[in-house]
């Protein structure tokens, strides 16, 4: 899985528990598979507290799933609440499909 492939999947499935946007500058919590980290931008760019960034990568799925999640987020998280209303509307037409009698 490429690096854009995860931080897409980060964003898309919840990862980013925070985001917080004041001007240029986002907090956010990201979790990753190994743990949980603190993404941050300022004027000056991206800094991440996972391993992969503190050891000199210039952007790490971490980053990627804040910055995407800046983006699409709201949408993302309409799209995901209509889905857990249908699956759940759909899960109740299973129980009382189950629980009629013939």
């Amino acid at each position: 899985m490429s690096l854009n492939e995860k931080a897409e999947r980060l964003a898309k499935t919840g990862a980013v528990t925070s985001l917080l946007v004041e001007g240029d500058l986002l907090t956010a919590t990201v979790e990753g598979d190994t743990g949980t980290w603190k993404v941050h931008r300022d004027p000056e760019g991206w800094t991440c507290t996972c391993p992969a960034n503190t050891l000199g990568h210039k952007v790490c799925s971490h980053i990627g799933a804040a910055a995407l999640y800046e983006k699409y987020g709201v949408m993302w998280d309409a799209v995901n609440r209509a889905r857990l209303r249908m699956a759940r509307r759909d899960n109740g037409k299973e129980k009382d499909a189950s629980t009629s009698r013939p």
